[in-house]
């Protein structure tokens, strides 16, 4: 998305990030913040972030334009960067991301819980996305401004 939509609302669980199996501290309700705001400042770059149990989405520029998602049966989860996927794929310390002068915005129907698989187990068997049968799901789009 064009850089100028840097306003962040939503309606689901924050306001810091949080994933299927790691959300106890957070709370249903809406969030305002910013793009840069939503960064995760890992030493190692890694997906960062996310906000899960989404219902509706609104990136807005400073005069309210700009776009809101929703999904109209479950809810999603997503990100917000200034950097792209593909720049934080290639840094290999935090100090290599920088600002590319875009929204560069994630959106998922089906997220898999974390575990603590980075030093320990897999996620619980009921936090793991199966695709055996294919996955897909709708969002909408809707204008602001």
């Amino acid at each position: 998305m064009p850089e100028e939509f840097r306003n962040v609302a939503y309606y689901g669980l924050g306001e810091k990030e949080n994933l299927p199996d790691f959300r106890a501290q957070s709370t249903m309700g809406i969030f305002e913040t910013t793009v840069s705001a939503m960064h995760e400042d890992y030493i190692r770059p890694q997906d960062n972030g996310n906000h899960t149990g989404t219902r509706w989405l609104k990136l807005t520029d400073e005069a309210g334009a700009g776009w809101m998602l929703f999904r109209e049966e479950k809810d999603f989860t997503f990100n917000a960067h200034p950097y792209t996927q593909k720049l934080l794929q290639k840094a290999r310390h935090r100090e290599d991301l920088y600002d590319e002068h875009t929204t560069a915005v994630s959106v998922d129907g089906f997220t898999r819980g974390a575990g603590t698989n980075s030093c320990g187990p897999e996620p619980w068997k009921n936090f793991v996305i199966s695709a055996r049968d294919g996955l897909e799901f709708e969002i909408f789009f809707v204008p602001l401004g």
